[in-house]
């Protein structure tokens, strides 16, 4: 599970450029002038349980889908916080419909400014977590077509990392 906000106005392929509130100060309880004027909030998005789903298996988050249309020339805020064991090195396993940046405790470590198709696990970026909460944020461009991403945290071999814990409260 996710808690995601948006979609904030991102003209012309400026959405990986541009400061928006989110990444001045993270407060669940904001709520920001969005798109088209719109108020935006923070929201959970959440992996459905259905009979028979592999929760093994990568969770797609569809932003059209979360915020109940396409939008185009967009960003949105993704939001997890990872509960580490102990001081770890992992991979975040990272796929994106358009570009991304990835922020860990409040510092840039991947930034990824493309146009570009989702496929699962296209991107895998070092983590350094320390024990106990680590805060992820990542930030989805958007230019037209699907919009989405897709994570996990995995060992260096791909295989998850169970030393690690993704939540929704710090």
């Amino acid at each position: 599970a996710w808690w995601v906000a948006g979609p904030f106005d991102a003209p012309a392929g400026e959405g990986l450029t541009t400061l928006y509130p989110p990444d001045e100060e993270l407060d669940l309880s904001d709520r920001y002038d969005g798109k088209g004027d719109a108020k935006v909030a923070w929201q959970k998005a959440e992996r459905p349980l259905t009979p028979g789903a592999d929760f093994g298996a990568e969770y797609f988050v569809n932003l059209a889908t979360v915020f109940g249309e396409r939008h185009y020339d967009a960003v949105a805020y993704a939001l997890v916080y990872l509960h580490a064991s102990e001081d770890l090195e992992a991979v975040l396993a990272l796929g994106s419909d358009d570009g991304v940046v990835v922020r860990l405790n409040g510092r840039e470590i991947h930034r990824v400014a493309v146009g570009r198709a989702y496929q699962a696990r296209q991107d895998r970026v070092p983590l350094r977590l320390v024990a106990g909460v680590n805060t992820l944020l990542l930030r989805v461009d958007q230019h037209g077509g699907d919009w989405g991403f897709g994570a996990s945290v995995e060992r260096a071999d791909g295989r998850p990392e169970p030393r690690v814990r993704a939540l929704l409260t710090p």
